[in-house]
């Protein structure tokens, strides 16, 4: 969602390119000199299973699976990529030690969401420090792959994340894409903008910075999302939307319109349809007949193998 902003330019221009909704589609148009037509917009297909909210469950059954009391209040913080935040730890730190006395309204309980892609050895540091202590529970999602970010997600660990957002009062984190994931299920969401141990870093050292990308002061003029310069603040925005969950709700709907774009629950298959049409392939037709692309030439396996390099 932020690569149009934040990634430079692209090494190879593509002959399409689908984007998520129409900001990101602006920005490929204004700052990549692709045409308008050479850009479709196909929605999100992470938040495809956001629609079928039957698949989450009871609040009850989630929480009990964590062995957490189903009548407390759950604030979730998930983690953000390695290295955005090297004080990361100490900043959860802090709000652990705020809920365990009682400045965050409760009875409250603190699921700790490690991100994906966490490294071996920060995960077992994340594990130390707080696995077993009570009031938190670590959660680590996902399998590891070989692939390029190193995660390689089931379809029960997508499960498992909508679960986790849906039935949480409160998700915070350092500017992490799980930001619009929230918002798409309605979650109160804030946003921690301080470093640790609260001494100021400079600018282009802190995590602060993060939230003056282009693709951050899309979602923030929303208001659907609050940044916490501190732990007082944080503490203070967490305990407001544990007070009035409704909070900023309206906020939240526009990062879901203006993010998502499409909310049918139908984006991958949207996508699916944009390339086997680029292909020249009818997805109505049998399996197994030989397609012919009239964009690419030859048949349908002859394009298949030419993109694989076989």
């Amino acid at each position: 969602w932020d690569n149009l902003t934040s990634k430079g330019p692209m090494s190879v221009i593509p002959d399409r390119l689908v984007a998520w909704n129409a900001i990101n589609k602006g920005e490929a148009c204004s700052l990549h000199q692709f045409r308008e037509e050479d850009v479709l917009i196909g929605g999100v297909p992470q938040c495809d299973l956001y629609e079928d909210t039957a698949l989450f469950g009871s609040r009850e059954d989630f929480l009990r699976r964590l062995s957490i009391d189903p009548k407390v209040k759950l604030v979730t913080y998930a983690t953000c990529t390695e290295g955005n935040a090297t004080e990361e730890i100490e900043t959860i730190e802090y709000i652990y030690e705020a809920v365990r006395r009682g400045r965050v309204k409760g009875p409250c309980h603190l699921l700790l969401r490690l991100h994906p892609i966490s490294s071996p050895t920060l995960v077992k540091q994340y594990f130390s420090r707080f696995e077993g202590k009570p009031g938190i529970t670590v959660q680590r999602p996902g399998r590891p792959s070989r692939l390029h970010d190193g995660w390689d997600p089931t379809w029960s660990d997508m499960v498992e994340l909508a679960q986790t957002l849906y039935h949480s009062d409160v998700l915070t984190n350092i500017a992490s894409t799980i930001t619009l994931d929230a918002a798409y299920l309605d979650t109160p969401i804030v946003c921690v903008a301080f470093d640790g141990n609260n001494r100021k870093k400079g600018y282009f050292e802190s995590c602060r910075k993060i939230y003056d990308y282009s693709c951050w002061q899309n979602v923030l003029k929303t208001r659907g999302a609050r940044v916490a310069s501190d732990l007082d603040e944080t503490v203070q925005w967490i305990n407001a939307y544990l007070d009035n969950p409704d909070l900023d709700c309206e906020g939240r709907e526009r990062i879901k319109r203006e993010q998502a774009h499409y909310m049918d629950g139908k984006s991958a298959e949207r996508m699916a349809r944009i390339v086997l049409n680029e292909l020249g392939i009818s997805p109505a037709k049998a399996p197994g007949q030989a397609w012919v692309s009239p964009r690419l030439g030859g048949s349908h396996q002859a394009v298949v193998d030419r993109c694989t390099h076989r």
